[in-house]
Order: C-alpha cells, then structure tokens, then sequence
C-alpha cells in the first residue's frame, strides 16, 4: 500500500490534481481511497459529480459512535472510495484537535487495514497551524508531494512542509518524493520551481498548465479525465499517475532560513 500525502497552499488547485489522480489509478483498476483533510470539506466533490460528502465529524454527531465504514465512505462514478475528514464552523476549534480524532476514528473502523493500492491524503497546508501536518507527524503517509507554482507564499509554504518532513524522518518513514508545478504564469515561473527544488535535494516531475478545460469539467460536475480523457491536460494527469504509482525516489529535504528564502526567490526574478 502506498500511503501519500499531497500538501500544497489553498487555491493553487490541489483537490483537482489529487482527484485526477485518484480516478486515473482507479480507473486502471486499483483500489484507492482519497480523504479530504481540508475544512471546506470539498477534496472528493469532483468524484462525486460535485456533492458534498457529509464529513466524518457530522455522521459521529449525528448517529452516535455506533457508525460503520460505510457510512462515512462514498463511491461514484470513479470507483474512488472517498471521505472527508472534517468540516467545523470556523473560528471554533483548531486543526489539530479535528485532523487527530478523525485519523483515531478511522483507525478504530481498521480503514489503514483494509487493501488499498493507494491511500491519499489531500491536505491543506496553513503556514500558521502546523497540526495540519498530522498525516505525516503521525506517519499515517510515508511518502509526500508537494504542488506549487512560482509565487512567494507557494515557496513559502513548500519550504515550511521540508521543514516538517525534516524534523519527523527520525522517528518514522516519512519522505518528500516530487515537486508537481501548477502553472500560474508568474515571471521565471519554472526557473524558480526547478532551481528550488535542487535547493531541497529534489526535482520537478510534472507541468500542470493553466487550462481551461479544468473549468468545463467542473461545470458539468466531472473530473477532467472522465470530461475529456484525450485533452491534452488529461494525458498530464495520466502521465503524472503512472509516475507517482512508479516512484522510488524519496529524499530528506534540505529546507532554507527565511532570509534565505527571500534572496533566493528575488534573485531569480
């Protein structure tokens, strides 16, 4: 089983590139189940045919501890066995108390023990709240991707996730594998990533260009590969499947000081 966390900034379009992958494996029949660790409880909509799965939290409050697998699990159109973590009001509680009990939760229904070929973990990456970092500081995935695109705070946010990864490979299995470029068409957009990524000891695998065609399979409530499997963007997405389901390569990252981070990213403008 290979146990994956993609971590990347809010609206850099995380959920779309995870789900892709996800209904891509699925589709080459292997089991995968994908959880959404963002509060706006949205990673699994596109594989859904855009509802919004009831997140684990919501079924505990309502019916109780007694609640089976399948209760908090959703199939569609992919095959993809999708849930979602959490989804509280805001300004409530922190991260970490949701993410830790949800990851207790599917821990005690024995989900981490059932055959998956793929477990993903789409997570939010706040610069602030590091408990976001659970999946990994708890070593639930072992293996971490990370997209970007060329702007500072994508950077910023990248270089605080080496920092993890760096602090908790000692106590458990936890590596960085690749660098996924989310175009955004900033100036020197794929100098700065490729340099970057040779400062953390690790490489950019794959181009994600802006496309419109991501808008029109969200308008029909579909992922890009089931809205149209031969665009252009949908072989990206089946090429940077094989290659995640394919990779050995995983690295201790090297991360940077912050006045180290700030004269690298102006001086490759």
């Amino acid at each position: 089983m290979k146990q994956i966390a993609f971590y990347w900034k809010w609206g850099i379009g995380k959920s779309t590139t995870v789900s892709n992958i996800s209904a891509i494996l699925a589709s080459n029949w292997n089991k995968v189940l994908q959880i959404g660790c963002d509060p706006k409880h949205d990673s699994t909509r596109a594989l859904l045919w855009w509802r919004l799965l009831d997140p684990v939290l919501n079924i505990a409050k309502k019916i109780g501890s007694s609640f089976l697998f399948d209760d908090i699990m959703k199939v569609w159109f992919s095959w993809v066995n999708c849930i979602e973590a959490w989804g509280p009001e805001p300004w409530i509680w922190c991260a970490w108390r949701w993410i830790t009990l949800v990851m207790d939760i599917l821990k005690k229904l024995g989900v981490f023990e059932k055959d998956y070929n793929y477990v993903f973990y789409d997570v939010l990456w706040d610069v602030v709240c590091w408990w976001f970092a659970v999946p990994i500081r708890q070593y639930y995935a072992n293996e971490v991707y990370i997209v970007v695109s060329g702007e500072f705070m994508s950077l910023y946010a990248w270089n605080n996730i080496a920092k993890a990864i760096s602090s908790f490979w000692k106590r458990g299995p936890v590596r960085l594998a690749w660098v996924i470029w989310n175009e955004r068409q900033v100036k020197n957009e794929k100098q700065i990533i490729e340099n970057f990524a040779k400062k953390l000891w690790t490489e950019m695998i794959a181009f994600i260009p802006r496309d419109n065609i991501i808008q029109e399979a969200e308008a029909n409530k579909k992922t890009v590969i089931e809205y149209n499997p031969s665009s252009d963007l949908a072989l990206k997405y089946k090429e940077l499947a094989d290659k995640i389901g394919n990779n050995t390569n995983f690295v201790i990252p090297t991360p940077m000081w912050e006045m180290e981070l700030e004269e690298f990213y102006f001086s490759n403008l």
